[in-house]
């Protein structure tokens, strides 16, 4: 599959020359040579993405498309379809011939996202590196642009076909300059047929010319003009009234104004210099065919088209000899110094002096030049794509970050977004995928840390090309950083990283612009590469040592931190034994980390201390108390990238096994280890009085409210072993007094439950047959109000099957 780029010829205004035509050619024969593999796109700068055009490849069709998008559809929808069509040893190729890129890096980078995207191969055609080489031509902010835009699409790993070699050593050159690996290039050299029906000059050899000697393109300082200027002053002076008129097809720049204005009103000038613009193919064939002869005095060039043109026409042509111009063709003595006046002259009188010098020169150039078609062109393109290899993903060095509000950091897109944002990028969808390239050196102890902006709260997974090193991970609301250890077997040199939200909320309408009707509420900030050293450093500027200890505050009775136990003055007292708190670490937890706990207990025995970490056994230490009851122990927190611990304590007689009663009387943990709410807020509405039930029985089960520890496969609803978090925002117009649950256990005849709401412990005692239980909220809740709860069980399973807001 081609998918052919006609973004300029969609943007057009004016006359239809440059890299316009380059562009309309170009599809043009791909259309001819493939077409059922030929597709065309344009780009869209307010959706942020590439349309689908299926219309006619007319100028007048293209832009009222784009204009109204009658013929266009996003890319995100058909493009997935249309190459899940192709042969599965077929690689799509992204063809960009325009010039949309050189003051759009915005643009430059949608094709960059694209291709990788889809995985085509993409090219770009480099018509020529002028404001980089003399800036001087443009204005600062042009060339600022186009540097940036050309240094994203070096840098991009594709393959860049130039018009000439000429062209292609500038942009070597300026590659190893700017200090980016070189590039794959090609030559590509143009075609230069306007009209179908000219073949090799033979139907103008017999056409009179008319007195006037023609140049094309527009008054602009580079294309030197002021030569021409001085050389008609001379010819008009030497010549009187047989002096040929100038005929300049081509508009206005804006530094070739004065020069504009000088060819109008000098006196000298006026009578014998026309500029022509807006003129159509058919003019400009008719313009070629009796011309006595083409002049193409340019400073610089990347081709020189114009040159082409006139010597397929069969035309004798004057040009300088510099740049590219002389690859088109070894015109030997027609080809004459930019700067010298007087030669342009003499050769100009001469030729249009001498009719037979001028058609035995033209004769020569009929014979010597043979022309180049467009279909040569397509077929070079074409053949390069064929044997060119997709280059890898863009490198990233461990410790730089890349920011998605710059075009730098979407280079590594490999999943449709949308437009740029101060902050960064909205996905499209509910997965984000990142590739990028490692240095061959760096491959041991890497971790990942990126920023996700999320409106609410769900469960998800991260894969690292294509295996999941994270699975049922928590994704908060807001923006947070996330960190992953990245193993380094699964650790290649290109490589995948992909985020996928089990759920992803809309933006509320309020809350996005115009061009942002599909946004949904999944968004990229940031992404790092860091090495466990680095990412050590880079927290003991931020936070101090990993391993630095502080004191855990205990709070107060309402304490939602603390999920089983009584909380007292200056300690937690145990229930059936157990202490257990609810953690949130700021920093992940990437190394193992010493811990000190105190406890007190019965003085006269010895007991047996279980420490489970998020329900896992870390240790079981046996501690022996003093006279005053008072003892402790030392643990180890181990590696691992879960946001959320819950950290529990259980104690058992030494002698006896039996529970003991006690009390955590400090707690010393790592500074990153702080106190959190037990639950996180949903933006989950639920009206009062609506039953939610759960299940696989059910259908559709709002298991939206459901955050982490429940097990959603029960045919007869959700289940948690140790603990269970939910969340949900009131709905309607009335407050809430109450919460019923249905629920029961498997395992046991009965146990005790912990229902920790909006920070109050409620205990419930739970059979294994379904009873309802309705629980008086510690405040009213009114509409919009948050409702976090969450289950703590000891022993056996708790089962929920539904619960209403009374």
């Amino acid at each position: 599959m081609y998918i052919i780029d006609i973004t300029t010829m969609a943007n057009y205004f004016g006359r239809i020359t440059g890299i316009t035509r380059v562009e309309s050619k170009v599809a043009e024969e791909f259309l001819n040579q493939f077409p059922e593999q030929t597709q065309f796109v344009y780009w869209s700068n307010d959706k942020n993405s590439f349309e689908r055009y299926n219309g006619e490849l007319s100028f007048e069709k293209v832009k009222s498309a784009k204009l109204s998008r009658d013929f266009s559809c996003s890319h995100d929808s058909y493009f997935q379809e249309a190459i899940a069509n192709e042969p599965s040893d077929a690689q799509g190729c992204f063809v960009v011939t325009g010039s949309g890129w050189l003051q759009n890096s915005k643009y430059a980078t949608g094709c960059i996202s694209f291709a990788r995207i889809y995985d085509l191969k993409l090219t770009f055609y480099i018509h020529d590196l002028i404001p980089v080489k003399f800036p001087f031509y443009y204005e600062a902010s042009y060339v600022r642009t186009f540097s940036e835009s050309l240094s994203l699409i070096a840098s991009s790993g594709s393959l860049l076909l130039c018009n000439s070699k000429n062209t292609e050593t500038d942009l070597l050159g300026w590659c190893e300059h700017k200090g980016i690996d070189a590039p794959t290039t090609e030559v590509a050299y143009l075609g230069d047929s306007i009209a179908p029906t000219i073949q090799h000059g033979e139907e103008t050899a017999d056409i009179e010319p008319e007195n006037y000697v023609l140049t094309v393109g527009a008054i602009h300082r580079r294309k030197n003009y002021e030569l021409l200027a001085s050389v008609w002053r001379r010819l008009k002076a030497r010549m009187g009234g047989s002096c040929p008129k100038l005929k300049i097809v081509g508009g206005v720049t804006p530094d070739g104004k004065m020069l504009h204005t000088e060819l109008l009103q000098d006196p000298v000038l006026c009578n014998c210099v026309e500029i022509i613009s807006g003129v159509d193919d058919k003019e400009l064939d008719r313009l070629y065919r009796h011309a006595r002869l083409v002049v193409y005095p340019s400073h610089y060039e990347g081709w020189g088209l114009p040159v082409a043109e006139a010597l397929a026409y069969g035309k004798v042509c004057l040009a300088s000899n510099s740049s590219a111009i002389p690859e088109i063709a070894n015109l030997g003595g027609d080809f004459l110094s930019p700067d010298d006046p007087v030669s342009w002259a003499s050769r100009i009188m001469f030729y249009c002096q001498s009719s037979e010098q001028r058609k035995k020169r033209e004769h020569e150039v009929r014979e010597l030049y043979q022309p180049r078609t467009w279909a040569d062109t397509v077929a070079r393109i074409s053949k390069s794509l064929d044997k060119y290899s997709k280059g890898p993903a863009p490198i990233i060095y461990p410790g730089e970050t890349k920011r998605f509000n710059s075009s730098q950091g979407d280079c590594y897109l490999a999943s449709p977004c949308y437009a740029m944002e101060s902050w960064g990028r909205w996905c499209m969808q509910s997965t984000l995928k990142l590739k990028f390239t490692l240095p061959e050196t760096e491959r041991k102890n890497l971790i990942l840390k990126i920023g996700l902006n999320s409106r609410s709260n769900t469960p998800g997974q991260i894969l690292l090309n294509g295996v999941v090193v994270s699975s049922n991970r928590p994704f908060y609301a807001n923006m947070r950083q996330y960190y992953q250890e990245l193993p380094e077997d699964l650790l290649e040199s290109e490589n995948t990283v992909e985020i996928s939200l089990s759920a992803v909320s809309r933006l509320p309408d309020q809350k996005k612009g115009e061009h942002a009707k599909r946004y949904s509420a999944f968004g990229v900030e940031a992404f790092s590469i860091f090495t466990e050293n680095q990412l050590r450093y880079y927290f003991e500027d931020v936070f101090g040592s990993p391993d630095q200890l502080h004191e855990f505050p205990f709070e107060d009775k309402r304490a939602s931190n603390v999920l089983c136990g009584r909380v007292g003055q200056n300690a937690i007292q145990t229930v059936n034994g157990t202490v257990s708190i609810n953690l949130v670490n700021v920093v992940p937890q990437l190394w193992d980390m010493r811990s000190v706990a105190f406890f007190k207990i019965p003085k006269d025995k010895n007991a047996i201390v279980t420490i489970r970490l998020n329900g896992f056994i870390l240790d079981q230490a046996l501690v022996k108390p003093d006279r005053h009851g008072q003892t402790g122990c030392n643990f180890v927190l181990p590696r691992g990238a879960d946001d959320y611990r819950t950290l529990e304590f259980f104690f058992m007689s030494e002698d006896a096994g039996q529970k003991l009663n006690g009390a955590l009387t400090a707690l010393f943990l790592p500074s990153t280890m702080l106190p959190h709410k037990a639950v996180p807020s949903s933006d989950q509405l639920v009206p009062r009085h609506q039953f939610l039930k759960f299940g696989t029985d059910v259908q559709d089960a709002q298991y939206d409210i459901l955050l982490n520890g429940w097990d959603t496969e029960e045919r007869f609803g959700v289940s948690c072993q140790s603990t269970g978090l939910m969340s949900l925002r009131v709905a309607g117009n009335e407050p809430v007094r109450s919460l019923k649950l249905h629920c029961k256990v498997i395992g046991v005849n009965f146990t005790d439950v912990a229902l920790i709401v909006n920070g109050t412990r409620f205990d419930l005692t739970v059979h294994e047959d379904v009873a309802m239980h309705i629980i008086d909220l510690p405040a009213i809740l009114q509409p919009n109000d948050d409702l976090d709860a969450q289950v703590v069980i000891s022993e056996g399973k708790f089962v929920l099957r539904s619960i209403q807001l009374l």
